[in-house]
This record gives structure tokens, sequence and C-alpha cells, in this order.
């Protein structure tokens, strides 16, 4: 068996599940739904989440996510599916799940920074080369109708101010009063 090691990049959550008995319902029952929890587990390192069974956590919690390991007695079947789900990292297994994880380490990513980053993404969504153009025109038109409204805006490195007239702020006193606070000076 190739050596493993669990991702920290991967949050766990309880969910239930309610199933209908439609042989209750169509016999006239009324049945009272039980939910089933079920533990999920969201991958960062993939953005998907996971349905997991009780060896599946038993695996995960024996496996260390700080240093590779290589135990023969772990059930080759069901590394395989944590490996296969991004939860569990192989030496074997895929390398761009290893990078990511290996980076976002690197970079000292907080967890909760993390997951709210890649569970926040757009996935799914495709803008076409005549779309990019429009968006690109629409911006370009949003920002000389803002300059022709406000003015050009100001230099990157502004002139400083010429001196203005100065303001003498009066004097504290030990005792603290008569100014702004406490004189530092006690």
């Amino acid at each position: 068996m190739a050596r493993i090691r669990r991702t920290p990049y991967a949050f766990f959550y309880l969910e239930d599940d309610y199933s209908l008995d439609v042989a209750a319902v169509l016999s006239g029952e009324v049945p009272q739904p039980a939910p089933e929890t079920k533990t999920l587990a969201l991958v960062l390192l993939t953005g998907e989440r996971h349905a997991l069974g009780p060896s599946d956590l038993e695996t995960l919690r024996y496996v260390p996510s700080s240093r590779w390991s290589d135990d023969d007695r772990l059930d080759p079947d069901i590394v395989r599916s944590l490996v296969d789900r991004g939860l569990l990292l192989s030496e074997a297994g895929d390398d761009r799940l290893r990078r990511r994880d290996e980076a976002l380490a690197a970079n000292e990513w907080n967890l909760y920074a993390a997951l709210y980053h890649f569970m926040t993404q757009w996935t799914g969504v495709e803008v076409g080369a005549q779309e990019a153009e429009q968006l690109r025109a629409r911006a370009r038109e949003a920002a000389q109708a803002f300059v022709a409204e406000h003015g050009p805006p100001p230099d990157a490195f502004a002139d400083s101010p010429t001196e203005g007239d100065k303001l003498q702020l009066p004097a504290t006193r030990p005792d603290g009063e008569g100014g702004f606070g406490r004189s530092s000076q006690q």
C-alpha cells in the first residue's frame, strides 16, 4: 500500500435526512418522519461534499495529517475510496490534490478562510469571447460616465498640502485638567 496521510482541509458536519414511507402514505396512514442522521465531509481540495460511513470516519481518525503513514492494517478499499474523494492523500494518488494541499499549508491558510474561499467560488460559469468583450465595453462605459460626473482621479502621488494656519493645543497639567488627557510626564 502507498503511503497516505489525511488532509486537514476538510470539514465534517451532521445532516438530517428524512425519507418518506410511500407504502404507509398510499395505505392512508400519516407516518411520522424520523430523521436519519448522515455525516458529511466538505473537502476543500475538491470543493465537493461526500457522505461518510462509520468505517470511513474511523479510518480518517486513525490516519494522521502531519506525516505520511503506511499502515497495512487499514482496509485498502476504504483507503482507496477516501483517496478518490480527496479526504486522504496518497503518494501514488492525484498529484493535483497533493499539490493543492501542500500549497495551502505552505501559504499558511487559516482553515476557516480556506473554507470560505473554496466553498464560495463560482463553478460551471463560462464566459465566451463575445460576452467577455461586451462586459469590457460596459465597464469602460461605466468608468467614462463616472469620470464625466465626478472628474478625473487625483494623481497617485499628490503634492503635500501647503502650510496652513497652526493651532496651538493647550498644555495639560499632571492632574489631568485643562487639556485633552493626562500628561505622560507624571
